[in-house]
């Protein structure tokens, strides 16, 4: 099944069928047509050139993009879907009024895009699933009006870290890739309302994803993922969270690996605990910086702070009394992470620790849909 053409129908603004009847359009699809055949199709229409908005070509045997393309200015849809194409002219870059391109399901790779692709300032949703391609095209970041992107299906190992140059992109559709991390960066595209990124090879998630204020869906089933960020229930619009066939532990890790830590690190706690007041002048640079990197322990009992050297602690919080879902949580030293997993056990019939969490999220929580 094509999931690109499930999730687009859902979150896009109009699907085709509403599109097709909303614009002024033509239906060529599913008849087999070459590159000859569609421009002859095309060059006999009754209507005047400059009043099609829409062409619907999917399912035909296209290797290439017809000249004809551009003889129509006013064309804001083209569906070019399950046909042949290698790459894409740069007659389409002479649509000017182009919103929507879907390209899924052809025999596009690295490189199949025109270089001048990101001029595109109408281009809203751009479908490249199904295809060949190992990363996300350099042209695709500069679209300055891109707001739905689909890249499922293809063979994407990483995402760059310029991605958040797609500033006003709701929906990113990463499925089906080989994705084994994603950037930082990602959680600074604020207007991101639908994050896909099922059917990957993902073990982790960075916490900055949990700055996501618009997030709604995050799909994330059949990947590596051992646990959550535990700041997650920090995404106060998430409605659907789906994380079918990861291997989320049920049960508490018996033993957490504990690295003592530096004298640096020692150093640098003492500093910070007993505010111990220092200038510019009186500590190298490298000193300072690392003082400023301290984090606070996750144990709100805790009043103790790490740098570098942390204890990985695993915290479940029970769905609806079916799901059990591990938060990653970082706690400051191994005795912290033993107080604080005494307190979680005698409240092993609790939803949720609610001395650490406040009720509003644990309600919002209960109302996350788990695939």
């Amino acid at each position: 099944m094509d999931s690109s053409s499930v999730y687009s129908s859902e979150w896009s603004e109009s699907s085709d069928s509403e599109l097709a009847g909303l614009l002024t359009s033509e239906t060529l699809s599913g008849l087999s047509l070459t590159e000859e055949g569609l421009q002859q199709r095309l060059q006999a229409r009754q209507q005047p050139a400059t009043q099609l908005e829409a062409i619907y070509a999917a399912q035909n045997q296209l290797r290439r993009l017809p000249a004809s393309l551009t003889t129509f200015p006013a064309l804001r849809v083209l569906d070019l879907s399950h046909n042949q194409l290698e790459s894409v002219d740069e007659a389409v870059l002479r649509l000017p009024a182009l919103t929507t391109l879907v390209l899924k399901h052809n025999r596009l790779r690295d490189g199949a895009l025109p270089k001048d692709f990101g001029l595109m300032r109408h281009l809203r949703e751009l479908n490249l699933s199904g295809n060949s391609f190992s990363h996300i095209p350099e042209q695709v970041l500069e679209l300055p009006s891109l707001s739905d992107l689909y890249v499922a299906e293809n063979q994407v190992q990483e995402l760059p870290e310029t991605i958040h140059r797609l500033r006003r992109l709701r929906v990113l559709h990463l499925g089906g890739n080989q994705l084994t991390t994603v950037p930082t960066s990602l959680g600074n595209m604020a207007s991101l309302q639908v994050l896909v990124l099922c059917d990957n090879q993902l073990t982790e998630l960075p916490d900055s994803i949990c700055r996501l204020p618009r997030l709604r869906t995050l799909l994330l089933h059949a990947n590596k993922l051992s646990t959550l960020p535990g700041a997650i229930v920090r995404l106060r619009a998430l409605k659907q969270l789906s994380l079918r066939d990861n291997p989320l532990v049920r049960n508490f890790v018996s033993e957490m690996h504990y690295e003592p830590p530096s004298l640096v690190e020692l150093a640098a706690r003492c500093v910070k605990l007993h505010d111990v007041r220092y200038a510019p002048g009186d500590l190298p640079q490298d000193l300072m910086e690392h003082l400023g990197s301290a984090k606070r322990c996750v144990n709100k009992r805790c009043k103790g702070v790490y740098f570098d050297t942390r204890v990985e602690d695993v915290q479940f919080v029970d769905f609806c009394g079916t799901y059990h879902i591990p938060l990653m949580r970082y706690l400051c030293s191994s005795h912290c992470e033993s107080q604080h997993r005494a307190r979680a056990q005698q409240r092993a019939t609790d939803d949720s620790d609610s001395d650490d969490e406040p009720a509003w999220r644990q309600r919002r929580l209960r109302r996350v849909l788990l695939g």
